[in-house]
């Protein structure tokens, strides 16, 4: 005896059928200066770029040559850049 073989069901057969997602409408509201605003530096060269302190190469180098007091000139021999222009302050 033989049986018969039949093709199998197509894809999604025997599954709900769903429609469209509901739509929403979405208002956005915006209130103004709420956003991000470009705010001036205090750099006073370019006026962008904000101050920071890094370690000169004398104060390194005295750090490692004379290390107990050395740490002190390095902390002494500080320069103060501007972080967008690069100018000594």
């Amino acid at each position: 005896m033989s049986v018969a073989q039949q093709p199998p069901p197509p894809y999604g057969y025997g599954q709900p059928v769903y429609g469209p997602p509901p739509t929403s409408n979405v208002v956005v509201v915006t209130q103004p200066g709420a956003g991000m605003t470009a705010r001036p530096g205090t750099c006073r060269h370019c006026g962008i770029g904000y101050p920071h302190s890094t370690y000169s190469v004398m104060g390194i180098l005295l750090a490692i040559l004379c290390f107990p007091i050395g740490i002190l000139c390095c902390l002494m021999l500080t320069e103060t850049r501007c972080s967008h222009c690069r100018a000594l302050l």
